[in-house]
């Protein structure tokens, strides 16, 4: 009888090492995924043709950058200069909505995908849908 006893006393042994030893998969937070590199413009899309026209050759080559100091680098590049702007951001209370604040009031963007590989908002005025979408360097 002792030998069932030991085995199971074993296996129970084992069991408990090997669960300690996995990680703990946490999500990372929202500030984590915004701010843990810089993110580089990918698509850019409206509902609005002129809009869409404008925009998605405006943003090429655009960078953003956010800092865990809760200022950010938003970096327009093109062939012939690179103009830089600099905000503050932050979320809203729900987490729903990315601010970005400057000397011209704050914007609130709505986070339609945030994760490690891609950082996708959406703004709407006058009818008027345009969403961005920036991916990881």
């Amino acid at each position: 009888m002792k030998r069932p006893t030991s085995f199971f006393f074993i296996l129970l042994s084992v069991w408990l090492m090997l669960g300690s030893c996995i990680e703990n998969d946490t999500m990372p937070s929202k500030t984590m995924l915004l701010t843990q590199s810089g993110w580089k413009y990918s698509v850019f899309t409206s509902t609005d043709s002129f809009v869409q026209s404008y925009l998605a050759i405006a943003l090429l080559g655009s960078e953003i950058s956010f800092n865990t100091n809760k200022t950010s680098i938003l970096t327009f590049s093109s062939t012939v200069n690179s103009v830089q702007s600099t905000y503050t951001w932050a979320f809203s209370a729900d987490e729903k909505n990315l601010l970005l604040t400057d000397s011209n009031g704050t914007v609130a963007y709505e986070l339609v995908v945030l994760n490690g590989s891609n950082l996708d908002f959406r703004t709407s005025s006058g009818g008027i849908i345009n969403v961005y979408r920036f991916i990881k360097k």
